[in-house]
């Protein structure tokens, strides 16, 4: 088995180990009760052009993917909503 397997496997091994068991829903404020399933959603976000390139300099230093940046923000608000450590 060469390194780059065995560092995949070593990774995914972890991984499955930390992310098993049973989930915990986030619990957020509603104004409302839900109607007890899940229901997908989008919502279209437009970036003034100074932004964006903020964003990508921010990626580009850093060595990381935008979507990573993004994602990081979403799961940031998500901790300060619910005041879950864990998302």
């Amino acid at each position: 088995m060469d390194i780059i397997a065995e560092k995949f496997a070593e990774a995914k091994k972890y991984w499955l180990d930390q992310l098993s068991g049973e989930l915990i829903p986030v619990n957020l404020f509603t104004d409302f009760p839900g109607p007890g399933e899940y229901r997908a959603a989008s919502r279209r976000i437009v970036l003034e052009a100074n932004e964006s390139r903020g964003l990508l300099r921010i990626s580009k230093n850093n060595e990381l993917a935008l979507y990573t940046i993004l994602l990081t923000a979403v799961k940031i608000l998500l901790y300060k909503w619910s005041g879950q450590d864990e998302i």
